[in-house]
């Protein structure tokens, strides 16, 4: 029999507004692919893999974990810190939709503010407009932090043409795709609000613009870069092509080539967000459909590509990776959903 415990409490979960209710039960269950999340491990013990050695847990068993889901906190008038911890970790797990898209959003602010920290430091030396080579370093080494920052929450795609061209590999789930975009978008509003206030330079100063190659050449350009960052990006993530913390480098300095070879005509933005978030604080539209359509096309092309190619190092000696190791001797994480 329940206890006076769980009549308050039970109360309390269904007098919460349908907001509410969703955060903590339908949030978490919908956003999962499938409406599933699945943490597939191999055992670290040295044994060999096999079906029986793996692990699936759904949000369900999580959320229930064959438990009441407000147990008795107390035991004859005493606290149980046992039940109590293990209530809270399930209270705290339901919230892992909201932190993915929240730290999407703290990846793409991170990425903005970098950007108008370089545009005003430069300005306030009296360097004038800021150099090619500054600009593609700061962008190179803010994906690094924030791919070693906030990629094991969320992945940090902190560009909606990545974002939709992972779905389109069938590496994300499309329900997620709105909550990232938008997550992404404003966190490159916020930034650019932010960057304006502290360093006091106008929002029109970090906004993207052809130069003076004209649109078509910057369209191209936005393209075949966000080509190949989204076609390494691709390559990467596969699980034959993993190389650990190797790939967060490898990215940054791919962005920062990318870049380099598309700022003096383009502006090297590569990034839907990146372009929208100062468009939108500097109240400026003029050529910003080009920074949407270009880099967005040129991902998904990649994607498509990517996937009719196949790309598999099965039987394929890869020079980032070590010589191939048999199941018995690796630890494979087939899928993670944080």
């Amino acid at each position: 029999m329940k206890n006076s415990f769980h009549e308050e409490k039970e109360e309390e979960l269904c007098s919460q507004p349908p907001f509410l209710l969703a955060s903590n039960r339908v949030f978490a269950a919908f956003l999962s692919e499938d409406h599933q999340s699945e943490v597939v491990v191999a055992a670290a013990s040295g044994q060999e893999m096999g079906p029986n050695n793996n692990i699936t847990i759904t949000n369900q068993q999580n959320i229930n974990n064959n438990h009441e889901d407000f147990p008795a906190l107390t035991n004859g008038g005493e606290e149980n810190p046992t039940q109590c911890h293990s209530w809270i970790r399930r209270r705290l797990q339901n919230l892992n939709p909201v932190r993915m898209v929240l730290a999407e959003m703290l990846g793409t602010f991170i990425l903005m503010f970098s950007v108008c920290g370089i545009v005003a430091t430069t300005q306030m030396t009296g360097g004038g407009e800021v150099g090619l080579l500054e600009y593609a370093l700061t962008a190179g080494l803010s994906i690094i932090v924030i791919i070693f920052s906030v990629g094991p929450i969320s992945g940090a795609h902190v560009n909606p043409s990545i974002t939709l061209a992972f779905a389109l590999l069938g590496d994300f789930p499309w329900i997620r795709v709105p909550f990232y975009i938008v997550a992404q978008i404003v966190g490159s509003i916020f930034a650019a609000f932010v960057g304006k206030s502290v360093y006091g330079i106008q929002a029109h100063q970090v906004t993207t613009r052809p130069q003076l190659h004209g649109k078509k050449k910057a369209f191209l350009v936005e393209f075949f870069t966000t080509f190949i960052v989204m076609f390494l990006s691709a390559s990467m993530s596969r699980k034959a092509h993993k190389v650990g913390q190797v790939s967060g480098l490898v990215i940054g300095v791919a962005i920062s080539l990318a870049v380099l070879i598309s700022g003096p005509i383009s502006g090297g933005s590569l990034n839907p967000a990146r372009s929208i978030g100062p468009a939108i604080v500097a109240w400026r539209f003029e050529h910003l459909w080009l920074y949407i359509v270009a880099p967005t096309a040129g991902a998904v092309v990649a994607a498509l590509l990517f996937q009719l190619l196949k790309i598999r190092c099965t039987g394929v000696t890869h020079p980032l990776l070590p010589p191939k190791q048999s199941q018995k001797d690796s630890a494979i994480i087939d899928r993670q959903v944080i």
